[in-house]
């Protein structure tokens, strides 16, 4: 039906249909999109643009992950750098992908794959160790009380057991 196979991932993610549309939205037709559809629209949009990127340039070291910047990342989406609408997400891109660079660098001796060697593959341990990054610590408040949701952790480690089909 014409879908590439990152729209087809993204509408069978976790046995949950999600409406990906095959063809680019407009501004105002992604403007009508519940917030849950866009975010799930960039997050797809990012994973892919990462996974081309990292196939067609090769595994970045961690210095070049702490140096990206706006423009390579838009370049990466096919976006303009200067996009307002875009603006506030590409920052976050921006800076979440600096982070990794910092954390891989840090806590990892630079090498990505330490993620799996250090946890010994364990789920527990390894969302544990994604949390030492503010972007995976994902907290609410409740009645007062912190709770932490460790979502983001949560999916990654599950996107990893995929990949590697529960190896």
């Amino acid at each position: 039906d014409g879908r590439d196979a990152a729209t087809e991932y993204a509408s069978l993610a976790r046995g949950k249909a999600i409406p990906i549309p095959p063809e680019p939205l407009t501004q105002t037709e992604f403007d009508r999109l519940q917030r849950w559809e866009r975010r799930m629209i960039r997050y797809y949009a990012l994973a892919t643009a990462l996974r081309d990127w990292v196939q067609g340039e090769g595994l970045p070291s961690c210095e070049a992950l702490q140096a990206i910047d706006v423009a390579t990342v838009a370049r990466m989406l096919g976006q303009d750098p200067d996009n307002a609408a875009l603006a506030r997400f590409l920052g976050w891109a921006v800076e979440a992908l600096r982070e990794l660079g910092r954390f891989v660098a840090a806590e990892l001796d630079g090498v990505y794959a330490n993620l799996l060697a250090a946890t010994k593959l364990d789920a527990t341990a390894m969302v544990a160790l994604l949390c030492r990054m503010p972007m995976f610590r994902d907290v609410a408040s409740l009645d007062g009380a912190e709770v932490w949701l460790l979502k983001r952790a949560q999916i990654l480690v599950s996107d990893l057991h995929g990949i590697y089909a529960g190896q």
